[in-house]
């Protein structure tokens, strides 16, 4: 799951989820409150989603492993997704969308995207017009959707014991219940090529070039060879 199966008009929704799954917490703990508690044992509880998956990450001290096992598993089944965080996470992109052309070598990969990908989500501009419509319910709709036990991987490492931490995963993970997910084709990106010499003006005392064009597919079985 990720930015590619945001809904159309909503685009960022997936992003968003990321940010507020951490800072909103879940509906035992707030997010202020587990910055405070991950501060207290020097550890850390981290959440975010990209274009085509997702992440969660808690690391601390192998004595505060439960607790740690314990937190994680509550944001990903129960996040509270509050109205308050929702809206600093869309304040905050619309923030960076207004800087956004500070940044020259931003500006060439923006457009670079857009001019390879066009309309895909790969070379999508995000624009406050579609970040501003995502609601609480959105967020809790794509988490239902997409956070189930049948599409999660789990990795671990550090100082434990095996059979131990299998034990402690199974309590704390084993009674989430799986659910049917249906993921739709990725959105197929058009083979077709777009010569040309683009050019995005800018009073600045450096530029930035970019040169490329489309390549192989993913699943390209010579896809490390030609690596």
């Amino acid at each position: 799951g990720g930015g590619l199966f945001d809904p159309e008009g909503k685009e960022g929704l997936a992003q968003i989820v990321g940010t507020v799954m951490r800072t909103g917490g879940s509906k035992s703990i707030s997010g202020d409150s587990l910055n405070i508690l991950m501060e207290y044992i020097g550890g850390s509880l981290e959440t975010g989603i990209g274009q085509e998956s997702g992440s969660a990450s808690v690391n601390l001290l192998s004595k505060d492993i439960d607790l740690g096992l314990r937190l994680l598993a509550d944001v990903l089944r129960n996040p509270a997704f509050p109205e308050d965080k929702l809206e600093l996470a869309k304040t905050d992109i619309r923030n960076n969308i207004k800087r956004r052309n500070d940044n020259p070598g931003g500006i060439a990969r923006r457009y670079y995207n857009n001019i390879i990908y066009g309309n895909h989500p790969f070379g999508q501009i995000l624009e406050w017009a579609s970040v501003k419509n995502i609601t609480v319910q959105d967020l809790s709709d794509f988490h239902k959707r997409f956070f189930i036990p049948n599409n999660i991987m789990i990795g671990i490492s550090g100082d434990f014991d095996k059979t131990d931490m299998r034990d402690k995963i199974k309590l704390y993970f084993g009674g989430w219940p799986k659910s049917d997910l249906t993921i739709p084709p990725y959105p197929p990106v058009e083979l077709k090529d777009k010569p040309g010499v683009f050019q995005i003006k800018k009073d600045l005392n450096q530029s930035s070039i970019m040169v490329g064009h489309l390549g192989i597919k993913f699943d390209n079985h010579d896809r490390y060879a030609i690596g």
